[in-house]
């Protein structure tokens, strides 16, 4: 059973809905799932908002290897919200459905695109060694620049921290989606 309170913008205090109101007006334009779990807690809300709308839209990775960061992220924490709503950006930004697959099962892409090896070599060793080989960060800093090696990790700290609250409250895909992991 879901510990998930889908809370619509009526039934949250003066406090929240100023928060509420922030991410609304902000880049994503809307008070997704995410959002009424965290409003709960309004200054965590909007700092995260403020993390989050930072690495979504002013991250120095391309569009499509910041999603596959975000679904490998969600993968590895099991974040069966987050890879629902991301894995679809993903394929929206031109990620190939056999590689956001091979992530999905975790098992290496077979993509020809160093760009995409890269990304999801990275964004692993991050998540399960918890840091960057040199040759590894190398790479990243050759082709990305330490600015996109920085939002890089950045984007595995993020959602692998939303990915940790979502989890504890047992964010449920929506009614009639296929579970991703099961």
């Amino acid at each position: 059973m879901s510990r998930f309170i889908d809370r619509g913008l009526d039934d949250l205090t003066p406090e929240q809905r100023a928060v509420a109101d922030e991410i609304i007006d902000g880049p994503r334009g809307n008070f997704s799932t995410p959002w009424k779990l965290l409003v709960e807690r309004p200054g965590l809300a909007q700092q995260m908002c403020r993390i989050g709308a930072y690495i979504r839209y002013e991250n120095a990775l391309p569009n499509d290897l910041k999603e596959l960061v975000i679904i490998t992220t969600a993968r590895y924490w099991d974040a069966e919200y987050e890879w629902h709503i991301h894995s679809k950006l993903a394929a929206n930004e031109g990620i190939p459905a056999d590689v956001i697959e091979a992530v999905r099962r975790n098992e290496d892409p077979s993509s020809v695109n160093p760009d995409i090896l890269l990304v999801v070599r990275a964004a692993r060793k991050l998540l399960n060694d918890h840091r960057l080989d040199d040759a590894t960060f190398d790479a990243l800093v050759e082709r990305f620049g330490r600015e996109g090696t920085l939002d890089l990790a950045g984007t595995v700290g993020y959602y692998g921290l939303m990915a940790q609250m979502l989890n504890a409250f047992d964010v449920p895909v929506p009614e009639g989606a296929p579970k991703p992991f099961s």
